[in-house]
Formats: C-alpha cells, structure tokens, sequence
C-alpha cells in the first residue's frame, strides 16, 4: 500500500514537472504585415510539435520553455522566435521570395489569394522584410549596410558611422538620426519589428537635413509613423 502510494506521487510529481516546462502559444503569421497566411506549417524546435495555420492564419501550439518556434517554406525566408514564460501572443510576418515559381506555389498551396499576393508585391514591398529576425537595431545596420561601420561612440553606446573609401570618420563624427522625420540622438530603444523602411543617405543626399548632416544620415520610419 505504501509503496502505491508514493509511485503515484512520483507520477504526479512527473506530471506536475513536465507541464511546468511546456506551454502553448498562440499567434498569426502574415506576409507584408497585412495579408494571414492560411495552410501553413509552423513547429517548436524542443517540444517537437507541430500545428498548420488556419484561414485567418492563427496558430496554437505546444512548446517548451525556452523553445524556438519556426516557420518555414520553399517561397520564404526561415523566420524563427525565441519563446519563454513571459511570452503570450505572437504576430509573426514571414517574408516571401518573390520569383514567378514562388508566386504560383503559394497560391497553389492556398498561403494567400492571388489577388492579395499581387496588390502586397505592387504596393506592400518596404513590409516585406526579415527585420524582425535581428536582435537589435545595431544588429540589423551591421547586417543590411555594408557602407557603415557600428562601434562604440565617445558618449557611450553604440554609434553608426559611414564608411569613406577604405578610411571610416573618427569617433566624433557619427551619421545623423532621422527617425520618422524627426532628428534623434538615440536609436537603441527602437525595436526592429517597429521599423517599415531603413536607409543609409551618403553626404549629398543628406544635405536637405541641415546642419550636421554632412557624415551621412540614418533615415527610420516606423510603422507608428504618422501618414502624409
């Protein structure tokens, strides 16, 4: 009878166990930050689980804490999340490739009508990017913009300086913020899922900011940003 006794409660214990370590997430996966994205396989790395996206292209899916969520397709970039306790509903934008074969193979595949799929490419293009793949602003600079240099500025933090030839400007010389038309002296607090388009402008093309946009501009704009 003892020994009944305590195998059910290292069963129980087992179960209390495992229950603490998975959770299940919800969210939606769209292209061009607009369109759900229906048909489509999404999957938690740990966990092994596996759910498809419906008609609105809402998932629900089984993960582990500290679990990695995946979606990915032949017509798309790889887009991964970091999941854990603190993490509740996730919208996730996948970016789509955009060839003739890949544009007949999502709607073959009922991901998107062929419809919405040609007024995101006409009119969508600057939502379909992986920024949110990145970590950081910086992150993402160092990775789209080979024409500037990221690195510690005087003022502490990190600082984006433009490239002149194979000689970077000193320290001092930082390139000018834009961020939804309005100069800022931070970027770091910008999340990179926030962000709709980037740019890096050389001299000439900064020149209509003014002062102190001769080292170059930086130019963000937000989703959040007011429309003209």
């Amino acid at each position: 009878m003892i020994s009944r006794a305590i195998s059910l409660v290292v069963v129980l214990f087992l179960v209390m166990v495992v229950s603490a370590q998975t959770m299940e997430i919800q969210g939606t996966v769209t292209m061009f930050n607009t369109y759900p994205v229906s048909n489509m396989p999404v999957f938690a790395k740990k966990a092994k689980s596996s759910a498809t996206t419906d008609s609105s292209g809402a998932f629900i899916l089984l993960c582990q804490v500290k679990d990695v969520i995946t979606i990915q397709g032949k017509a798309y970039m790889t887009t991964s999340r970091k999941v854990d306790l603190r993490t509740g509903f996730l919208d996730i934008n996948i970016v789509f490739k955009n060839t003739p074969k890949n544009r007949d193979l999502v709607v073959a595949n009922g991901n998107i009508s062929s419809e919405n799929l040609l007024y995101g490419l006409q009119n969508f293009q600057s939502e379909n990017n992986d920024f949110c793949s990145y970590g950081s602003i910086f992150s993402l600079i160092k990775s789209k913009f080979p024409e500037v240099e990221v690195k510690a500025s005087p003022s502490g933090g990190m600082g984006v300086y433009l490239r002149r030839g194979t000689k970077s400007m000193t320290l001092d010389t930082q390139t000018l913020y834009i961020l939804d038309g309005m100069r800022t002296s931070e970027i770091s607090f910008i999340n990179p899922c926030e962000i709709a388009n980037i740019l890096v402008l050389t001299e000439v093309a900064s020149a209509k900011y003014g002062a102190g946009s001769s080292n170059g501009a930086l130019v963000i704009t937000t989703r959040k940003a007011p429309k003209n």
